[in-house]
């Protein structure tokens, strides 16, 4: 049998040793290797993909309730075209509608009006000449027709002695809701307004231009009262 020498038999030993410790750490890496593919395959099953958030489409501002309508305005009533009245002992005037009547009594046997003249100490306008009458009777209380009336009283007292001993007479104390002075055409005067009740008076407006009253009297609240009342003026020449 052919012998080695030991140091060629130290070699070949060794080279077989390496050999295996080669081929063992080769079978632990394809194991590691192994391992590490399942785990990864494992995690890639367990967790789903992460998806990109939703985008939310971008917002719209929010509209605003439109806003009401304005209130129409209130057209004046146009006195350009009225006629005028003219009160020549006590030096006023006032416009009024051609179609109405200014009147200074009523005749309830005729159902007519009875026109006031220049020289008149009481005038009278209803805003609707067909309701002071219902038949051949004057409309009484709770039914009276919207009435305006200018009244000459001839003394001269103060404004303080006329309310004293008339005012309660014309508005109760507890109907009144304002009194206070006021300057009407000019001059110095009160206005009293009440409660508006039937067969009350709503509105007095007291003027003392010189030795004598002018009471006006409105029983119900009214528009074309009103146009009537802002013609009035102590320079009736000027009236147009």
């Amino acid at each position: 049998m052919k012998k080695f020498p030991r140091p060629l038999i130290y070699l070949l030993l060794l080279t077989a040793v390496l050999w295996l410790v080669h081929l063992t750490l080769i079978e632990r890496f394809r194991a590691m290797n192994q391992i590490l593919l399942t785990t990864l395959q494992t995690k890639s099953h367990a967790i789903p993909p992460v998806s990109p958030a939703p985008t939310s489409p971008p917002a719209t501002p929010q509209s605003l309730p439109p806003a009401p309508a304005p209130a129409p305005a209130v057209k004046p009533i146009d006195t350009a075209s009225w006629a005028v009245y003219r009160n020549v002992n006590y030096g006023f005037g006032f416009k009024y509608p051609n179609d109405r009547t200014i009147f200074s009594a009523v005749n309830e046997e005729t159902s007519t009006l009875v026109p006031a003249d220049a020289r008149s100490n009481s005038m009278v306008i209803a805003e609707d000449e067909s309701k002071v009458f219902s038949g051949s009777t004057l409309l009484t209380t709770g039914g009276t027709p919207t009435l305006l009336s200018f009244e000459v009283a001839n003394f001269d007292k103060s404004f303080d002695w006329w309310l004293d001993n008339n005012l309660e007479r014309v508005i109760p104390k507890e109907n009144m809701v304002s009194k206070k002075d006021v300057t009407f055409a000019g001059k110095p005067a009160v206005e009293v307004v009440g409660k508006e009740t039937p067969g009350g008076v709503y509105k007095l407006i007291l003027i003392k231009p010189g030795n004598f009253f002018i009471v006006i009297l409105q029983n119900k609240p009214s528009k074309f009262l009103d146009a009537v009342l802002d013609t009035f003026s102590f320079n009736p020449g000027d009236l147009q």
